[in-house]
């Protein structure tokens, strides 16, 4: 009886197994549209873009709105990193070692998430839902595509347990509500040359001068 229930346990796997889209290359742009509370005006026209670019152990983030960009590049592999800013016509780059990039996704690490019975129709695909209370209080919700996963699930600190990719998420801070909407996926395999570091061009300085700095505005 225990080998027949092993059987299909097995084979019950292997068909979910087979059900999921596993990738390894993707770039998905995400439409931000940010909401204070007590706003009457339900303006849904995004403020900004969020565009992740995934191969492999290596990862690269464009953040874009109407001041600047700020992109951040970071491999697994080898656990180093940058964070590109552009903003006011400054260029500046930012070394991160693995405990900085750690530090600087400090809110969004183990995050405990709670897995609900939802369901949301989005842009035409059905998603699941979770939800996880965030360090600083915060509430963060993810609604997810169980169709399709990204093998490198450390491709973002927030959701290395989420079992598909992220269509929409909702982060409320201190009455702000930050909503990410997924607008496309595409999954022609990357080139190496879109997570080259910039040799030039950039004042570079470490993470904690950075701090330093920010401290100093």
């Amino acid at each position: 009886m225990k080998q027949i229930i092993f059987t299909i346990s097995l084979a019950i796997s292997t068909i979910i197994g087979f059900s999921q889209r596993v990738i390894t290359d993707a770039t998905l742009k995400y439409n931000i549209v940010i909401k204070k509370s007590g706003d009457k005006n339900n303006n849904a026209t995004p403020n900004a873009t969020y565009q992740l670019f995934i191969k492999g152990n290596q990862t690269k983030s464009d953040f874009i709105n109407s001041i600047g960009t700020e992109t951040s590049i970071y491999n697994s592999k080898t656990e180093k990193g940058v964070i590109l800013k552009e903003y006011s016509g400054q260029k500046l780059m930012i070394n991160l070692t693995k405990q900085d990039w750690l530090t600087q996704n400090q809110l969004f690490r183990n995050i405990d998430f709670k897995f609900e019975n939802t369901e949301k129709k989005i842009n035409g695909t059905v998603c699941k839902m979770a939800t996880a209370i965030l360090q600083n209080g915060g509430k963060l919700t993810v609604y997810y595509d169980t169709a399709i996963n990204i093998l490198n699930n450390n491709y973002t600190i927030a959701f290395p347990s989420i079992p598909g990719i992220p269509v929409q998420f909702e982060n409320f801070i201190n009455g702000v509500t930050y909503v990410y909407t997924l607008a496309g996926i595409n999954y022609e395999v990357l080139s190496s040359n879109v997570f080259d570091i910039p040799k030039s061009g950039y004042r570079v300085i470490s993470y904690q001068d950075a701090i330093s700095l920010k401290k100093g505005e």
